[in-house]
């Protein structure tokens, strides 16, 4: 199943492909759906893309009886499709996305072996014809999925494969159109399905999956760099600029020498950082200042500063400075014992 508005009202349909064909559910504005039928074989798997670049959503279908493609091209209204029919072998999932960064989408076959051929997952790169011809090949295992999506964030759409042996791997795309296999690969038996979405909203894309005999869904954080599993845990590195403790003369303007913060994913992030706290140079005693971070994935650093704001000292000569305390005193007893001394 696949949602995608076929007709351009702003309002996704539901594409299903299943036993009695791949149908299409429209829902009406009274209520209720409209079902049309888009092919009346058993359908295994569906994708959906603008194939031909026209501004619609066409409708790619992998039939189970012969295992044979067909793109269903839409003719504008979403109700009615031309078809296509191609080979490509025993296909068990398909998947569009612009693979080579041509500006066209592709096909991507996950092919299962049933035919007695060994499975691989076969990469078809669409012509300006509008033909599609073979971009190699990659993986050696039976699949139930492929997800794509640009997992390392590098610009280039990467390949998720859910393995039926429950040993799934992450292919990682490139500019020339080839994928290069992640050596850390996920073990989850029971998966069957995968999404790749930013589920913790951190800018980078998560892996989702699920399978109907696992009775578990399970989340595969990004670190931010293309690896799936805890995600990014590690806090940005805050470090302050100069002394963690600062005194000043009373009076005197106080200038922060700042901090630097960078962090393991996302680099240098210095613009990043927040100061709260204000000092105030007239104001006898200890003050802080605190400076905080975060990353794109949310982990927090802080720091805090504190700056000793004191009584000023005299300076000794003529240019006078502040009396201590202690003469003070002195003076004030002085002045009391000679109003109690008599006069002569």
């Amino acid at each position: 199943m696949i949602a995608a508005d076929l007709n351009g009202d702003g309002t996704s349909e539901l594409v299903l492909a299943g036993s009695t064909g791949t149908v299409i559910m429209r829902r009406l504005s009274q209520g209720g759906f409209e079902r049309t039928t888009l092919s009346s074989g058993a359908g295994l798997a569906v994708a959906v893309a603008d194939v031909e670049l026209d501004g619609d959503q066409d409708v790619v279908v992998v039939r189970l009886s012969d295992r044979a493609v067909d793109i269903h091209y839409n003719n504008g209204d979403g109700t009615s499709f031309t078809r296509t029919r191609r080979n490509y072998g025993s296909v068990a999932t398909v998947c569009t996305d612009d693979l080579n960064g041509d500006g066209t989408p592709d096909l991507l076959l996950g092919v299962d072996g049933d035919d007695l051929n060994p499975p691989k997952n076969e990469v078809f790169y669409q012509q300006a014809d509008g033909s599609f011809s073979s971009g190699g090949s990659f993986g050696a295992s039976p699949i139930s999925a492929l997800v794509t999506g640009d997992v390392d964030i590098d610009g280039w759409p990467d390949v998720l494969t859910v393995n039926e042996a429950g040993v799934h791997q992450l292919y990682l795309g490139s500019g020339g159109g080839g994928f290069a296999l992640v050596p850390e690969q996920i073990v989850s038996a029971g998966m069957q399905h995968g999404v790749l979405a930013d589920f913790n909203g951190d800018a980078s894309l998560d892996l989702i999956m699920v399978g109907r005999n696992a009775n578990v869904l399970e989340i595969h954080a990004n670190n931010g760099i293309g690896r799936l599993g805890l995600g990014d845990r590690v806090a940005p590195a805050l470090q302050l600029v100069g002394e963690v403790s600062i005194t000043i003369p009373a009076g005197q303007e106080y200038l922060d020498p700042g901090a630097t913060a960078t962090d393991d994913i996302d680099g240098n992030i210095t613009d990043q950082i927040e100061v709260s706290g204000v000092i105030n140079p007239v104001v006898v005693g200890k003050q802080t200042i605190t400076y905080s971070v975060a990353d794109r994935a949310g982990n927090i650093s802080s720091a805090v500063r504190t700056v000793n704001v004191g009584v000023n000292s005299g300076q000794g000569g003529s240019g006078g400075g502040v009396t201590a305390p202690t003469f003070i005193i002195l003076l004030i007893t002085f002045a009391m014992l000679r109003r109690r001394m008599p006069r002569p």
